[in-house]
């Protein structure tokens, strides 16, 4: 059985997040109407489309933009993830508190939390 690797792509709450935040750069996919679409095939229609990033590109941004460093680990022997969130070498918050199923539902909720909270 060949096992496939996609891509993480941040939630549509959160590509708006990044949006309002100053996120502009162009990205393979975008939300249209809240739709992961092909950005190559709506791009004719940019006023309403938001751009998506992987959960990658965002954390490089949060990095790179604003000097904000997200770790996220494994916090139990469940396999159970948490997150910490950095600002040059100081710690902002550390979300021990709520743990989360997969190291990607950890990179989104982080990537939410700073945004909502820190920027």
């Amino acid at each position: 059985m060949d096992k496939i690797i996609t891509e993480d792509y941040v939630s549509y709450e959160v590509a708006l997040l990044l949006k309002e935040k100053g996120f502009d750069i162009k990205c393979i996919h975008a939300y249209y109407n809240g739709i992961l679409v092909d950005y190559t095939l709506y791009g004719f229609c940019d006023g309403e489309l938001v751009n998506c990033p992987t959960l990658q590109m965002a954390m490089k941004w949060l990095r790179e933009v604003h000097n904000i460093f997200i770790q996220v680990e494994l916090y139990s022997k469940r396999n159970d993830y948490c997150f910490e969130v950095f600002k040059n070498t100081h710690r902002m918050i550390v979300e021990k508190n709520e743990v989360y199923n997969t190291y990607e539902e950890a990179c989104e909720a982080s990537v939410k939390y700073t945004l909502e909270n820190l920027i």
